[in-house]
C-alpha cells in the first residue's frame, strides 16, 4: 500500500506523511481507522522505525492522527475534514499565483475565466 521512491529528492518521512494525507483524503483510510505500527510499516518499506515515528509524529502534530498509548495510532475525527480545508487553502494560494501570473502575460480576464471552468468541468470527471 505505501511505497517509498528512493530516487526522490523527497525526504522519505515526507513521503510517507503524503501518502497517508492522500489515504486519508481519498477516504481509504477513514476516521477512527487504525494506523500501521511504526515496526511493521518500517519492515514493510525496509526503513528505520525512527523515519516512520517522525512521520506519526508530523501527522500527530497536525492533529491528522492520534496515539493511543499501548493501542496505536488511529486516524483522528475530522482527519479528513482538517486536510480537505488545508488542502483547498493551498491550492487557492497557488491559483491566485496563477491567475496574477496569466495576467501579467497579457491573458484577459474572460480567457482566464473560460480556462478555470474548463478545468473545473474536467475535474468533475475524475
Amino acid at each position: 500500500m505505501y511505497r517509498i521512491d528512493n530516487q526522490s529528492r523527497q525526504a522519505v518521512y515526507e513521503q510517507i506523511v503524503h501518502q497517508m494525507e492522500q489515504y486519508i483524503l481519498t477516504g481509504v483510510l477513514k476516521s477512527g481507522d487504525k494506523m500501521p505500527s511504526v515496526r511493521n510499516l518500517s519492515i514493510e518499506l525496509n526503513v528505520n522505525p525512527n523515519t516512520v515515528q517522525r512521520a506519526y509524529t508530523e501527522l500527530e502534530r497536525n492533529d491528522v492522527i492520534v496515539t493511543a498509548p499501548g493501542r496505536g495510532a488511529f486516524v483522528s475525527e475530522g482527519g479528513q475534514a482538517l486536510l480537505q480545508e488545508r488542502r483547498g487553502k493551498m491550492l487557492l494560494s497557488s491559483l491566485k499565483t496563477v491567475v496574477s501570473g496569466l495576467r501579467q502575460t497579457g491573458i484577459e480576464k474572460d480567457e482566464i475565466k473560460a480556462l478555470v471552468d474548463t478545468a473545473y468541468e474536467e475535474g468533475q470527471h475524475d
